[in-house]
Order: structure tokens, then sequence, then C-alpha cells
């Protein structure tokens, strides 16, 4: 549960959050400088938010010479997501069953 909620944490950061969703649409990997070409962040606050989203496992990294190539881990999404579900399947037995 620990992991989910620094997870959780991460994606609750509005910069974070936005910085998945640019990995998202390129369906593969970018790296940083071409992450600041698609957003008004500089290049050292997207690296340290991209660095805590590694951290956490929502994203992955791929080292090629000196460039660091980014991608989200879709598995891990789906594994947050599935946390959420559980979570609102206990909330609405709860509230159904209210004893």
């Amino acid at each position: 549960m620990d992991r989910a909620a620094r997870q959780l944490k991460a994606l609750a950061d509005p910069v974070r959050l936005h910085l998945l969703q640019i990995l998202a649409q390129v369906h593969g990997t970018l790296c940083v400088s071409e992450v600041v070409k698609r957003c008004t962040l500089t290049q050292p606050t997207i690296s340290w938010h991209l660095r805590i989203l590694r951290e956490v496992g929502l994203v992955g990294v791929t080292k090629q010479g000196r460039y660091a190539y980014y991608h989200v881990k879709a598995e891990t999404l789906a594994q947050v997501r599935h946390q959420l579900l559980l979570l609102e399947q206990e909330t609405q037995r709860v509230l159904e069953n209210p004893s």
C-alpha cells in the first residue's frame, strides 16, 4: 500500500500528470529535450519531475549514450488503476451496507 500511496502522490502533481500525458501521447519514448519542446518547463524542472515518476515506477528510462529516453510504464499505471477500482468497490460496499 505504501508504494500505491507514493504513486498516487506523484500523480497528484499537475506537472507530473502533464508529463505522463506527453509521454503517453507519443506511444514510445522521448528524451528530456524532446519533452521540453512540448511544454513550457525548463530542462532541470522536467528532469526532476521525471526522476520522481521513475522512482515510483510510473515511467521507465533507457539510456543511449548521453541521452535518457523516458516511456510510460503501462503495467504500473494498470496496477494503480486496479488499486483505485478496489478502493471504489470497497467504498460502494460500505455505502450499500452501512451496518
